[in-house]
C-alpha cells in the first residue's frame, strides 16, 4: 500500500516537473525544475505559517525533494541552494506577510489544495 502510495506521487511530481517526464536531462531544464520545486515549497511552508486550515504535504514536498537531489542542509547557511531558497522566502514573507489568515488561507487552497491551479494537493487541510 505504501509503495502504492509513492508511485502514485512520483507521477504527479513528473506532471508538476516536465523536464522529468520528457525524460530530458539538460542541466537548464533540471535548473528550472529544481527552482520550481524550491518556489513552490517556500511559498507552500509561508502559507502554512500564515493559514492554520492547511499544511504543506511533507510527503509530496520529500519526494520532489529526492527528485532532485536537495540534501537536508542545502538550504541551509552556507548550503548549496541557501541563497536561492532565501531569496525565495523574500519574496514570500513580502507577500505572505501582508495577508490577513483567511486570505493566506484561500490562497493556500487555490493554489495548493485539491484544485490548486498551481500544484493540486501540495497542501492538505489540517
Amino acid at each position: 500500500m505504501h509503495r502504492a502510495l509513492i508511485t502514485i506521487l512520483v507521477f504527479q511530481l513528473f506532471l508538476l516537473f516536465p523536464a522529468l517526464a520528457a525524460g530530458r536531462s539538460s542541466k537548464d531544464e533540471i535548473t528550472a525544475s529544481r527552482h520550481n520545486y524550491i518556489s513552490n515549497y517556500v511559498w507552500a511552508l509561508s502559507l502554512e505559517n500564515a493559514c492554520q486550515k492547511w499544511r504543506l504535504d511533507r510527503l509530496r514536498a520529500m519526494v520532489a525533494r529526492n527528485l532532485f537531489s536537495v540534501g537536508d542542509n542545502d538550504f541551509d547557511e552556507g548550503g548549496r541552494l541557501h541563497a536561492e531558497f532565501m531569496e525565495e522566502a523574500r519574496k514570500a514573507k513580502k507577500i505572505v506577510g501582508a495577508m490577513d489568515g483567511d486570505l493566506a488561507c484561500d490562497t493556500a487552497k487555490m493554489m495548493y489544495g485539491p484544485d490548486g491551479q498551481v500544484v493540486k494537493d501540495w497542501m492538505t487541510l489540517r
